[in-house]
């Protein structure tokens, strides 16, 4: 459509592209060809959209990329019910990019997954959940307001409470280092 001189529908074109599935090149080639101080317009309203996704996972990862760490943070914030630690596929790398700017959305996300395991039983699991409890500790030491969600001692006490039994789970833990 660009080769045609048709710009306007090639624009429409990318934004509606974007929009079905939020893939990053249509946004970026539509972010390229608007004049200055439209793209940030445009991207701010991409990002709006993107957070108010019905998907929880696919805003999530789309945010993490693009990347916009503030809105994928307050996604989790705001949608954390919607997540499924299931996800690890989605969670995992996202929880890694955001450990450094959003320490508390990160320690959710690990929260997220080792809940599902121990929730689950899901023994082939135990490592990672182990390794994911490990990096709340260690972002628990860069978060000074938990906003309401429990503080990592809390948290462990009651992981403790809940899945006592799960002797593989607390043996994987003790094997890589006491929390």
């Amino acid at each position: 459509m660009t080769a045609l001189d048709r710009h306007d529908e090639a624009q429409t074109l990318r934004w509606t592209e974007f929009t079905r599935g939020f893939r990053e090149e249509p946004l970026r080639g539509l972010l390229r060809r608007l004049p200055d101080f439209a793209d940030v317009a445009k991207e701010q309203e991409a990002m709006a959209q993107a957070e108010a996704y019905p998907d929880p996972h696919r805003a999530l990862e789309f945010l993490v990329h693009w990347p916009d760490i503030q809105r994928a943070a307050r996604l989790i914030e705001n949608r954390q019910a919607a997540l499924d630690g299931n996800c690890y596929s989605i969670l995992a790398p996202a929880a890694e990019k955001l450990e450094a700017k959003a320490p508390l959305a990160a320690t959710l996300l690990f929260r997220k997954m080792i809940e599902f395991t121990l929730d689950q039983g899901r023994s082939s699991r135990y490592g990672h959940a182990a390794r994911h409890l490990h990096s709340c500790a260690w972002l628990a030491q860069q978060i000074g307001d938990w906003q309401g969600h429990a503080s990592h001692s809390d948290y462990v006490a009651a992981l403790r409470r809940l899945h006592r039994r799960k002797s593989g789970f607390w043996g994987r833990l003790a094997e890589s280092d006491s929390l």
